[in-house]
């Protein structure tokens, strides 16, 4: 898994920001990357310590990145990207 903090070790890594509680944080992901383990990586950015279970990521124009076994480059997360770790939309059943 290539998620990491901090800057781009190789040309496929790029910058994303993630923004908590208006609080924005660089995070180094590859487009190869899933949905899962970039939220995981963005959770561990902040001290989230209660219900992380219950966060997702957005991107810009609102829309949750549901699909977590998806990668970045299918969800349309690039360099530069600005995504929001919040409370993922509640489900009907």
């Amino acid at each position: 898994m290539a998620v990491d903090k901090g800057d781009p070790k190789t040309p496929k890594d790029f910058v994303i920001d993630v923004i908590y509680n208006g609080i924005s944080k660089k995070l180094t992901v590859t487009k190869t990357d899933t949905v899962a383990a970039t939220l995981a990586a963005a959770i561990d950015l902040f001290p989230i310590t209660e219900q992380r279970h219950l966060l997702a990521l957005f991107d810009e124009g609102g829309t949750e990145l549901a699909n977590e076994a998806q990668t970045l480059k299918d969800a349309g997360v690039k360099k530069k990207s600005r995504l929001v770790l919040r409370q993922s939309v509640v489900k009907g059943g």
